[in-house]
């Protein structure tokens, strides 16, 4: 992928610092040109579960998570959060850097992997045996990279850019969304103007065709919307909390009959925090309610994972 700009010395235990310093010292090259903040925890010693190591971009008022540490059964896993979308498009779109300058840049997987190709080196001076999730990669079905409103790039044609970029080099493990949307588990059609369950097999052939057929993906984050009539917004589709129980589970299934490959399956999500966002869609992939109350799909889901 050529040669990548010089990095200021950092604290080589510090990735974040290392990756944030990058950002910062390249903006042009990532399109990121007003990094005005950067929170930068030290990379938790094979801590158990999740911790506060994380760092933040926070381009013009908007921040954007860079990296979290989990360790899994003694397995340090490392996740780049910066997804694609976020950074190229909807996050910068219509910003405005001090300088006067506009941040609406058109999608660009080939700076995206040099951000991801630094993290990754940095990642592996603190510790080699460390596993790198490239960043989800989100269904997109549009072919206009962009700038603008309802603009962005194909996630199929998105990853090919990143392979032709030399991302294989530089990621230990795949991940993706999964979501049904506006179908149940079992669909199994295979459109790439679709955007169903199955979207993940094309991820996986991409993988395959570009030699990494020996990595596995995790699907990092899956569920249906129970959203309500009274809520406009059905961006995420659209189905009852009986549907939402009785998909679910069928969906680990199908990856555990269906998709060796697949390694983990994260499901989004476990509880909001308030109720103050019951006027929006996305509140509505809960497993419980703010107080705890489960929902039909926490219970058929603890059935399943508990069953014998």
């Amino acid at each position: 992928m050529g040669t990548l700009p010089p990095v200021t010395t950092v604290d080589p235990r510090n990735v974040h610092a290392a990756a944030l310093l990058y950002a910062a010292n390249h903006a042009e090259l990532l399109h990121l040109t007003d990094v005005v903040d950067a929170l930068a925890a030290r990379w938790a010693e094979r801590a158990r579960g999740l911790g506060d190591d994380c760092a933040f971009i926070d381009a013009g008022g908007e921040r954007l998570a860079v990296s979290l540490d989990l360790s899994i059964e003694g397995v340090h896993f490392r996740r780049e959060w910066l997804s694609p979308a976020q950074i190229e498009d909807g996050r910068m779109r219509g910003k405005i850097d001090p300088g006067g300058r506009d941040l609406q840049q058109p999608v660009d997987p080939e700076a995206f992997t040099q951000l991801l190709c630094v993290a990754y080196q940095r990642i592996k001076q603190v510790d080699p045996d460390a596993a790198v999730l490239a960043p989800a990669l989100s269904p997109t079905i549009s072919l206009d990279p962009g700038p603008g409103p309802g603009t962005g790039l194909n996630d199929f044609i998105f990853l090919q850019r990143m392979y032709d970029s030399g991302a294989g080099q530089y990621f230990d493990i795949m991940s993706a969304q999964g979501y049904g949307l506006f179908s149940g588990p079992t669909d199994r059609r295979l459109r790439s103007r679709v955007v169903n369950f199955s979207r993940p097999m094309y991820i996986r052939d991409i993988m395959v065709k570009n030699g990494d057929a020996h990595k596995p993906i995790w699907i990092s984050e899956m569920n249906w919307n129970a959203v309500p009539d009274s809520v406009a917004d059905k961006r995420f589709g659209q189905v009852t909390l009986e549907q939402q129980a009785r998909y679910l589970p069928l969906a680990y299934d199908r990856i555990r009959r269906e998709w060796p490959w697949v390694g983990v399956a994260f499901t989004w999500f476990f509880k909001p925090a308030t109720d103050a966002e019951k006027d929006q869609a996305k509140y509505y992939f809960r497993m419980v309610d703010p107080d705890f109350t489960p929902l039909p799909v926490y219970e058929s889901f603890k059935a399943y994972a508990t069953r014998k």
